[in-house]
C-alpha cells in the first residue's frame, strides 16, 4: 500500500509506548529505507538489534554502510 507516513506515525506511537518494542524499531527502520532515509534507518536498526531483535543483525550492514 505504500503509505510509508503512516506506517512510521504507527511504529513511532509502538515505541513511545514501549521503548524495549525491538520489532517496532525494526520496521521503522525498515520504513525510514522506503523513504531514503538512511540516517534515521540506522538509528533504529541498531536500536532494534541493541534490544535482541536477531533479524536486525541481517540488516545492520546493508543500511549502516
Amino acid at each position: 500500500m505504500k503509505n510509508y507516513e503512516n506506517a512510521l506515525a504507527d511504529f513511532t506511537e509502538a515505541n513511545d509506548e514501549n521503548k524495549d518494542f525491538a520489532e517496532a524499531y525494526f520496521n521503522r527502520a525498515i520504513t525510514y529505507t522506503k523513504l531514503l532515509d538512511m540516517k534515521k534507518a540506522c538509528i533504529d536498526i541498531k536500536k532494534s538489534a541493541q534490544l535482541g531483535y536477531a533479524p536486525s543483525n541481517m540488516h545492520i550492514k546493508s543500511i549502516c554502510n
